[in-house]
């Protein structure tokens, strides 16, 4: 599950300052909603489920950043 607006998963292959700066704005996105989430957390399953998307959001958004730094710093960019 993603956030609105967001796609599920970004191309391996991103090389263009706007993809990186889509990337970034997309781990921004993920952070609040995930601080959100975590202020709402209340005990009940709505809240838990919010809480639970935020964090899968959030580490799907992580994960695609570290992958593009990696990629980027193996080819020298």
């Amino acid at each position: 599950m993603t956030l609105a607006g967001t796609s599920p998963a970004l191309p391996v292959n991103m090389t263009t300052r706007t993809d990186r700066e889509s990337l970034a704005a997309r781990l921004a996105r993920a952070e609040v909603e995930l601080q959100q989430a975590q202020r709402g957390l209340d005990g009940s399953p709505q809240a838990r489920t919010r809480y639970a998307r935020a964090r899968a959001e959030h580490e799907a958004a992580e994960l695609a950043a570290r992958a593009e730094f990696a990629r980027e710093s193996h080819l020298g960019a």
